[in-house]
């Protein structure tokens, strides 16, 4: 097993564009060797650090979760990625034949998995993506 570190793994690009709540452009692109698929982390990075009350030292600074995304279209030097965070719920929905069937045979309760995609939350120009 090798200790060499991907460098595809450090990746980290802006946000350059905001398409839409659920579709972000970054600065970076197939010539950095990105493909379909891959995924994303964004987050705001707030400007102050933070330090280790007991030892004083510099912990760095809080990544703020915008949620996360896969590219989904390649230039070469940008990419589009759009949100992969999803919510699940259980919809129950009531089906009845017809008015006579129900009274004859009751309604039938059917509860359906729906998943709805979330958008990012509050995306700014210069957030940051890091490849996951």
């Amino acid at each position: 097993m090798s200790n060499e570190v991907n460098p595809k793994r450090q990746l980290i690009a802006s946000i350059v564009k905001i398409i839409n709540e659920y579709t972000l452009v970054i600065n970076k692109g197939s010539d950095h060797g990105l493909k379909i698929g891959d995924q994303f982390l964004v987050y705001f990075l707030e400007t102050e650090e933070l330090f280790d009350p007991e030892t004083n030292e510099n912990l760095g600074r809080l990544e703020i979760l915008r949620g996360t995304g896969s590219v989904i279209h390649l230039q070469e030097k940008i990419a589009t990625i759009k949100s992969n965070r999803t919510t699940k719920t259980i919809r129950t929905i009531k089906r009845t034949p017809n008015q006579w069937a129900s009274v004859l045979l009751g309604s039938e309760i059917v509860e359906q998995p729906d998943v709805e995609v979330l958008p990012f939350e509050y995306p700014a120009l210069n957030d940051k993506a890091k490849l996951l």
